[in-house]
C-alpha cells in the first residue's frame, strides 16, 4: 500500500514538473535561442559546474562539523560523496529514496549512531540554510533598493517568510524545550514510537551550542552565495545584463521553492520562479527560459556525476540501498 501510495505521488509531481516546464519551453524563440546558444561562452559554464561541485563541498564542511558537535564522527570524504550520490538518487529514485534520506542512511551505516542524532543535524541544516538565505536577500536589498521599489510583490513574500524566520529563531532562542515536548506528547500521545524518535532529536539540536550554530551559518552563507554565483556564471554565459546583486534577491526564492512539496525535487517549479522573476527584471522571456533551462542541465549535470562517482563506490553503498528499496 505504501509502495502504491509512493508512486501515485510520484507520478503526480512528474506530471506538474513535466507540465511547468512544457509551459516554459512554449515561451522560446528558438531562432533567438539558436544564435544565443551559438555565441554562449562555454567556459562560464564549466565555471558554473565547478562552482556547483564547490558548494557541495562547502554544504559537506557544515555537516560534517554539525555532526561533531554531537558527537558523531563522519568523515568529510565520505560527507561529500553522500552529497553527491544522493543527489544521484534524488533524481533517479525520488519516490524511493531522497537526498537527505540518502545522506542520514551513509552516515547511520558509517558511524553506527542513532537515526534521530543524524537526522537532527540535517534538520538544523536546512533550518539555518533558509536563514542564510533570507541574510543575501537582505543585504542584496541593502545596496539595490532604488531597482526593487519598482516592484512590490517582493514585499509579500519577503515579509512572509520574514515573520516565519523570526517565529522560528524566538521558538529556538527563548522558548523551554520541555514547553515542546509537553505540546508534542499531547499531540503524538498515540504514537510513541514517533515520539520517543522526535524527542531524540530535539535533544541532539539542543546540545549543540549557539557558538557552533553560528559558525555552521556562516558555512551556509558561503555556500548558497557559491551557489548563486554558479547561477550568476550561466547568465553571463548568455550575456544577460543584469548585476549579481539582483541574483542575490532573485535566486534565494528560486531556492526557497524547491521545499514546497508540489514538483520532482522542485523541479518546473524553481526553473518557472526563476523564469517570472527575470521577466521582471526586464529579460526577455526567451533569453529567462534559456538560462532556466542552463539552470536546470548544470543540477542534472552534478547530479549524474554523482551517478558515475556511485559506480566507483557502488560496494560500500549498493548494500545500504537495495537493503532500503526492498
Amino acid at each position: 500500500m505504501v509502495i502504491v501510495r509512493n508512486n501515485i505521488r510520484f507520478v503526480i509531481l512528474l506530471m506538474v514538473s513535466s507540465i511547468v516546464l512544457s509551459y516554459i519551453a512554449s515561451l522560446v524563440d528558438y531562432d533567438t535561442a539558436l544564435i544565443a546558444m551559438q555565441h554562449a561562452k562555454i567556459s562560464l559554464v564549466i565555471l558554473a559546474f565547478i562552482l556547483s561541485l564547490l558548494t557541495l563541498l562547502v554544504v559537506s564542511l557544515r555537516w560534517v562539523y554539525l555532526l561533531r558537535t554531537i558527537n558523531v564522527n563522519f568523515s568529510i570524504f565520505w560527507a561529500y560523496l553522500s552529497y553527491l550520490i544522493g543527489g544521484f538518487y534524488g533524481v533517479v529514485m525520488p519516490g524511493t529514496i531522497g537526498s537527505d534520506t540518502f545522506r542520514v542512511m551513509v552516515c547511520k551505516s558509517r558511524t553506527n549512531n542513532s537515526m534521530s542524532r543524524i537526522l537532527s543535524s540535517v534538520i538544523v541544516e536546512r533550518f539555518l540554510g533558509v536563514l542564510a538565505l533570507l541574510l543575501l536577500v537582505y543585504v542584496s536589498w541593502a545596496f539595490n533598493q532604488h531597482v526593487l521599489y519598482q516592484f512590490d510583490f517582493f514585499v509579500i513574500p519577503i515579509l512572509i517568510v520574514t515573520i516565519a524566520t523570526m517565529a522560528l529563531i524566538v521558538i529556538w532562542l527563548f522558548v523551554d524545550l520541555s514547553i515542546i515536548k509537553k505540546i508534542l506528547s499531547t499531540l503524538l500521545q498515540y504514537h510513541p514510537k514517533a515520539l520517543d524518535f522526535i524527542n531524540l532529536a530535539l535533544d541532539s539540536i539542543n546540545a549543540i551550542s549557539k557558538k557552533h550554530l553560528l559558525i555552521a551559518f556562516g558555512y551556509s552563507v558561503i555556500a548558497h552565495f557559491v551557489e548563486i554565483l554558479a547561477v550568476y556564471a550561466l547568465s553571463q554565459a548568455l550575456s544577460i545584463d543584469i548585476n549579481l546583486g539582483v541574483f542575490l534577491i532573485i535566486v534565494p526564492f528560486v531556492f526557497l521553492s524547491s521545499l514546497l512539496p508540489i514538483s520532482l525535487g522542485g523541479m518546473g517549479l524553481m526553473e518557472g520562479i526563476l523564469v517570472f522573476l527575470l521577466v521582471k527584471f526586464g529579460v526577455t522571456s526567451s533569453d529567462a527560459v534559456l538560462l532556466a533551462f542552463l539552470f536546470l542541465f548544470n543540477r542534472l549535470f552534478v547530479n549524474m556525476f554523482g551517478g558515475i562517482v556511485q559506480v566507483f563506490v557502488k560496494k560500500q553503498v549498493g548494500d545500504l540501498i537495495s537493503s532500503d528499496v526492498n
